[in-house]
């Protein structure tokens, strides 16, 4: 090196994947499903849900769930099976989704 030459530093920060940090999320909501109790549901904001989720479900409109939602996603999410009956549009199909897209 020249004496009046300047030395460049190069500053690399560590990145955390998208993926690490969605797993890291659903790690600590994980935590909270033996805690979710069906009476006390209102809002979908009320299940523990990852906010990439949660804002999803607001994007298309779904605030509140439905009743076979509110009774089928916390027991979904707990890891037991679902046997469900509910009329056509009740929202059955999102009660069953909800909780594969965490398995």
């Amino acid at each position: 090196m020249r004496p009046n030459q300047k030395v460049k530093i190069k500053n690399y920060s560590v990145r955390i994947p998208q993926w690490k940090k969605n797993d890291k999320e659903i790690q600590q909501l994980t935590k909270q499903y033996d805690q979710i109790d069906p009476g006390s549901i209102e809002t979908f904001k009320d299940f523990p849900l990852t906010q990439k989720t949660l804002d999803g479900l607001a994007e298309a409109d779904f605030i509140n769930p439905t009743d076979i939602q509110r009774e089928a996603i916390g027991v979904a999410l707990q890891g037991h099976d679902i046997l469900g009956a509910a009329m056509t549009g009740s929202g059955k199909t999102l009660s069953f989704l909800i909780p594969v897209a965490f398995k």
